[in-house]
């Protein structure tokens, strides 16, 4: 099957006015598929802030591989996030893109887990594939996307695909990025738990974020000062934060905060 250009463009408005990520997912993942890539990997953070990636529960991760392979590939004995090769190359140099390249035994020799990659991907027909890092606005976002190619095409015919059709497949990435930022909190996909509010947390910090006081948010809701600061609390320890003020910048960014005009 081959990629008509009528059939791009749909799926790029798709994406962009899709209310919810499952069917946006399945969109780029359909085209991708046409291009020459059936298993996609798509992991994007905004809290960098320690180790090579950060808290795996501030990552969205998506993936069209089997579950089989996603539950390896982010088990403890292998640790994705922290020792996939390649991978900080690709988080320090966002807007760059890497072909995969095989591991060898001296890859091995100097790096033992190395061995359970490579036989990782061996056993499901990982063989092939783009690596894929997309420009951030700050330092501390990422986003990466693994592109596996079909079983039938080897490493250099996936790199003439990647040369024929890069400029839509960047484009895309693209789009999906720009459409996942706007929709509302959905959770971590495949990966770990995300921090999630309850609607009363939510609603605390909506009127927080709106320049109300402790005590006018008491008033408002009719429940007392040190209920809401166990609110605030409680959803400070949530969001993994040590204040108020970012609990509020980051609910606000994941798009976590009650609308005003229902509470």
């Amino acid at each position: 099957m081959r990629l008509q250009e009528g059939d791009f463009l749909n799926a790029c408005m798709q994406i962009l006015n899709s209310k919810e990520l499952p069917s946006t997912w399945a969109t780029y993942t359909k085209i991708l598929s046409i291009i020459g890539f059936d298993r996609l990997l798509y992991l994007s953070t905004h809290y960098r802030t320690y180790g090579l990636w950060g808290d795996p529960r501030d990552t969205l991760i998506l993936s069209s591989h089997t579950q089989e392979y996603n539950d390896q590939l982010f088990s403890k004995k292998i640790d994705f996030l922290n020792n996939y090769p390649g991978f900080e190359w690709l988080i320090n140099n966002p807007g760059s893109h890497l072909p995969w390249q095989k591991i060898t035994q001296e890859d091995i020799k100097n790096n033992k887990l190395l061995e359970k990659f490579k036989t990782l991907n061996e056993n499901h027909n990982v063989m092939s594939g783009i690596k894929l890092s997309l420009e951030q606005t700050n330092q501390e976002s990422s986003c990466v996307i693994l592109l596996t190619g079909k079983k039938i095409y080897n490493q250099i015919e996936i790199n003439n695909i990647w040369d024929k059709h890069y400029i839509k497949i960047l484009s895309i990435s693209k789009i999906l990025q720009l459409a996942i930022r706007s929709l509302p909190y959905t959770g971590g996909g495949i990966g770990p738990k995300h921090q999630k509010l309850s609607k009363r947390q939510s609603q605390v910090l909506s009127l927080i974020s709106s320049g109300n006081t402790v005590m006018e948010v008491a008033h408002t809701l009719k429940l007392s000062v040190p209920t809401i600061d166990k609110h605030l609390k409680l959803a400070r320890n949530n969001l993994s934060v040590n204040s108020t003020a970012q609990a509020v910048a980051k609910a606000e960014r994941e798009k976590m905060l009650s609308p005003l005009n229902n509470i």
